[in-house]
């Protein structure tokens, strides 16, 4: 019902500078509160075990999406957990 009457006095003239400030600061506010919608990725990236980039365990994914992942190895627990330290993003 506010809004409804806030609606009705600015088409009358009647919404103060302040009001509008107020309006503004709010919508302002809440845009900025709400979490940002995701962008899927345009290209799968995983973080994988050497011999798991083989052709046979991804065929169902190439056939769906019409793209091949993108693959990071690794060689040992330690190196994996280097590049996740060092900044490496990975989508699985």
């Amino acid at each position: 019902m506010q809004r409804i009457r806030f609606i009705d006095r600015m088409t009358q003239g009647k919404v103060s500078r302040r009001d509008m400030m107020k309006a503004a600061s709010a919508f302002g506010v809440g845009t900025l509160v709400l979490p940002k919608m995701a962008n899927a990725a345009e290209v799968l990236t995983c973080l994988e075990w050497g011999g798991y980039d083989s052709a046979d365990y991804f065929q169902a994914y190439v056939d769906k999406y019409g793209a091949q992942p993108n693959f990071s190895i690794f060689a040992g627990e330690e190196d994996a957990l280097a590049k996740v330290l060092a900044g490496f993003a990975a989508d699985v």
